[in-house]
């Protein structure tokens, strides 16, 4: 029940309501960070979309891109590769990508 028709129209179409949608892909992996706080890995619920994306798509994305390890356990022990995960430029990059490949 998180998604509802509105009464507006665009066309012949409805627009579609989405209302607030928590915990989709499970739960949320927590990092213990090098000064001892636990916080939430942030974009962690897109490194699974990551490893979708064709290696010849990232070669053009840049070097940062390219330097996340694509095995999981070895990224959860990179910091840099973290630091690049929790970044917006990961983020913007998987929109990014997956529009292209569409």
């Amino acid at each position: 029940e998180d998604f509802t028709l509105s009464a507006e129209k665009i066309g012949d179409y409805y627009m579609g309501v989405r209302r607030v949608l928590t915990n989709i892909f499970g739960q949320t992996i927590l990092l213990k960070r090098r000064n001892g706080e636990i916080t939430p890995f942030r974009n962690a619920d897109f490194i699974p979309a990551f490893y979708f994306i064709p290696k010849s798509i990232l070669d053009r994305c840049g070097s940062e891109l390219n330097s996340i390890p694509r095995n999981p356990c070895k990224l959860l022990h990179d910091w840099d590769a973290i630091a690049i995960v929790e970044s917006d430029l990961f983020l913007l990059a998987i929109i990014d990508a997956y529009a292209y490949m569409v």
